[in-house]
């Protein structure tokens, strides 16, 4: 892998600062004394943590408003002029029993880890191509995804977070395959394994229903597993995870996917193994047509 030059100065739009690997991505480049960063959180009060200085912007942004992302983006262009690199961060883990799960929160999953993303994407899109070349910078950008190893690898007791994973990253897959390559876009979507902090701490707010109250029911064995020194040891830390993005964020040659933790990188690596055999039991039968 090669390295891919970033400006020297850039700009990085970073959405969920608030807490976790959003506030550290965002703390991290703000010690950076060349580049810029943007990091936006519901509240922006919570920001409060990141210095007052001309290289940093605090906005406040809800991702699933369309409205809010526009004005964030208006605002951040009439600060810096571009945006180099898109960091979609934003969203929450909806863990418990899919069943007890009612529709308004499962689409609000949706709304926040999925469309929340994809609209920020599709802003980073015209950026890229129609205004950083105007304003000081090189044509095209960086989408950073961060998802998840469960946009890889379903979990029990967390089917819409899945599928909130899952749906972007295919859009991300899909859209990288799509955009015309002389406009230099790319996309690296970030699969983190478990990470310290609040994140797996929030699981409880979800009534069990009934039926899967039994302990050799998959996700009450998950949070048994959760809960114990060794897993939790095991989790990286937020810092650590930021780290390894911004290092990324300057390399070429990459994969789309980059998992991110051993724990990520070792549950992937079972499900591409496991899949290529099952893809070789079926062989006769799915080429048969």
């Amino acid at each position: 892998m090669s390295v891919s030059q970033l400006p020297h100065d850039a700009v990085w739009f970073v959405t969920g600062c608030s807490s976790g690997v959003g506030r550290s991505i965002a703390s991290l480049i703000a010690k950076k004394p060349s580049l810029r960063v943007v990091a936006t959180a519901r509240n922006v009060s919570s920001l409060d943590y990141l210095p007052r200085s001309p290289n940093v912007l605090k906005l406040a942004l809800d991702v699933t408003s369309r409205k809010q992302i526009s004005v964030a983006i208006d605002s951040t262009l009439a600060k810096f002029g571009r945006v180099d690199v898109f960091v979609n961060n934003a969203g929450y883990y909806l863990f418990g029993d899919t069943e007890c799960i009612q529709e308004q929160a499962a689409r609000k999953q949706m709304d926040t880890n999925s469309f929340g993303a994809a609209d920020i994407t599709l802003e980073a899109l015209r950026v890229f191509r129609e205004v950083n070349s105007q304003n000081g910078g090189t044509k095209g950008g960086l989408v950073l995804q961060i998802s998840s190893s469960s946009g890889f690898v379903g979990l029990t007791g967390s089917a819409y977070y899945n599928a909130s994973k899952f749906a972007i990253e295919g859009f991300t897959e899909g859209l990288s395959k799509e955009v015309n390559p002389d406009w230099n876009i790319r996309f690296l979507i970030i699969e983190p394994g478990g990470m310290r902090s609040q994140f797996v701490a929030n699981i409880d707010g979800i009534a069990r229903h009934p039926a899967y109250t039994d302990l050799s029911c998959p996700t009450n064995q998950l949070r048994v597993f959760l809960d114990t020194p060794e897993m939790k040891a095991g989790f990286a830390h937020p810092d650590r995870v930021a780290e390894i993005v911004f290092e990324a964020s300057g390399m070429s040659g990459l994969p789309l996917r980059l998992p991110v933790g051993g724990d990520a990188w070792g549950m992937i690596k079972r499900k591409v193994d496991k899949m290529q055999t099952e893809l070789e039991k079926v062989k006769i039968l799915s080429q048969n047509t």
